[in-house]
């Protein structure tokens, strides 16, 4: 079994206009083989300054009728979306965990409109791959 690989979009700063109403990861997976893939998204206004119990985590959605939790087994040559709201949330982060390759995934803030806002967007080339312990 290959590593688990896990990046970030760093904390994304929800202010100015347009405020992001949710945001919208896209994954899709290239290779030949199915893969477990896990979508976090964490509210980081809880853990400003050092102050509150750190990070924590937001509900996320899969699939287009919106099921609820962040894992799925994705097929090869398949793709899923997953939502979390972070209306009202100032400062909230994405995390993409999966092991394998050939997995690519983009981030999306999105306007109540559902337009992509830019400056909350994050495209794989963008993402920051993360050591954590597990």
């Amino acid at each position: 079994m290959s590593k688990k690989k896990v990046y970030t979009t760093g904390i994304l700063n929800n202010q100015g206009s347009p405020l992001a109403n949710d945001t919208h990861i896209e994954v899709f997976n290239l290779g030949d083989y199915s893969h477990s893939v896990t979508v976090e998204v964490f509210n980081w206004d809880t853990a400003e300054n050092g102050i509150g119990p750190g990070p924590t985590p937001i509900p996320v959605f899969h699939g287009t009728t919106f099921v609820q939790g962040n894992t799925v087994r994705l097929q090869p040559n398949r793709w899923v979306l997953f939502n979390a709201i972070v209306v009202g949330i100032t400062h909230y982060e994405v995390r993409i965990t999966f092991h394998g390759d050939n997995i690519i995934a983009n981030v999306f803030g999105r306007a109540f409109d559902g337009t992509a806002i830019a400056a909350q967007s994050v495209l794989f080339s963008e993402l920051v791959k993360v050591y954590l312990c597990d």
